[in-house]
């Protein structure tokens, strides 16, 4: 009869495996990417992005050949004598670029930041919005209108 030995008894393997995952995500990242959305109206598209912890002053935004770039930075923690557990917020520099319609009106783009979301309102320019085309009549022909 054969007997079947483990390598490692089950607890072992756990927290093996769980101290794989903490080496691998818990370090701050050097880079990080905040999500953003993007919705439509009629007026415009407004882009809306998560950025806890960033201050107004550490964020850029421009518009160059129909992309705009948003760019920034998340300080990271001073290190005040604690000893960290985790470490999970991303910190560091981040470029986030999204390619505009060409009806959006370059000129007119604005934006808030209020509570850690930042909000990009990118208006229609107003040959893109749909509009009423008037019907003329020709002399001598009436309109029931």
């Amino acid at each position: 009869m054969m007997t079947t030995r483990m390598l490692f008894p089950a607890t072992t393997t756990l927290r093996a495996f769980d101290r794989m995952l903490d080496e691998a995500f818990a370090a701050p990242a050097a880079n990080w990417t905040p999500a953003l959305d993007i919705s439509e109206t009629e007026a415009g598209y407004t882009l809306v992005v998560d950025l806890p912890g960033v201050a107004a002053d550490s964020l850029t935004i421009g518009v160059e050949r129909g992309v705009l770039t948003l760019k920034g930075e998340r300080a990271a923690v001073a290190g005040d004598g604690r000893r960290w557990h985790r470490a999970e917020r991303g910190t560091g520099a981040f470029v986030r670029q999204v390619t505009l319609p060409t009806h959006v009106d370059t000129a007119r783009i604005s934006a808030t930041l209020e509570h850690g979301v930042l909000t990009v309102t990118l208006p229609k320019a107003e040959s893109a919005k749909p509009r009423q085309i008037p019907i003329t009549v020709s002399a001598g022909v009436a309109s029931e209108n």
